[in-house]
């Protein structure tokens, strides 16, 4: 089984998680979310959303990183909690 993640926030720490995310074989990085979407010109290959409910609702995820500032978590992490997501908050 290959766990689906989506990731939330495109910026240094996104970009780590999905980075060290592609290097495993039992993960998939299956989309980013970032309403700046030239933040996410490094993701080549992985699918894009202009936001965290575009994303939730346009790909199949198992799990969800909320990269996003301090200040941005609540929405993403809550729109996640709803749909009943494993959820790493990163601090």
């Amino acid at each position: 089984m290959t766990l689906r993640v989506g990731i939330i926030g495109g910026g240094i720490r996104g970009q780590l998680f999905a980075e060290t995310l592609q290097t495993r074989d039992d993960v998939t990085v299956a989309g980013m979310a970032d309403p700046a979407q030239e933040r996410l010109g490094w993701a080549e290959g992985i699918a894009k959303f202009p936001d965290h409910d575009t994303l939730l609702a346009g790909a199949d995820l198992d799990a969800v990183i909320v990269a996003t500032p301090d200040f941005a978590h609540f929405d993403p992490v809550a729109a996640a909690a709803r749909r009943g997501l494993p959820i790493l908050v990163e601090k």
